[in-house]
């Protein structure tokens, strides 16, 4: 197929414990985490109307424990028309 694919995996905690673990710290300084949003809109600007881009985030478990993250970037190669 005509696409990009750029896997990301991490070994890290997981993002349900991320999770947990922000919630505690934004009672002392909140912040919005954005990227996500940004990501998207961006894969959306690639699209112009040619292909598809997707982007994916999934957990990874090992014996049922949280294991890191693995996040997938599908970017169309498909030529935007003229």
């Amino acid at each position: 197929d005509d696409f990009l694919a750029v896997i990301i995996t991490d070994n890290g905690i997981g993002r349900k414990r991320a999770a947990e673990i922000k919630d505690r710290q934004e009672k002392f300084l909140p912040h919005e985490s954005k990227g996500i949003q940004l990501i998207t809109e961006r894969l959306a600007l690639l699209n112009g109307g040619a292909g598809e881009n997707r982007l994916t985030i999934s957990d990874l478990s090992a014996d049922g424990a949280p294991s890191g993250t693995r996040v997938c970037l599908h970017i169309s190669l498909a030529r935007h028309p003229a």
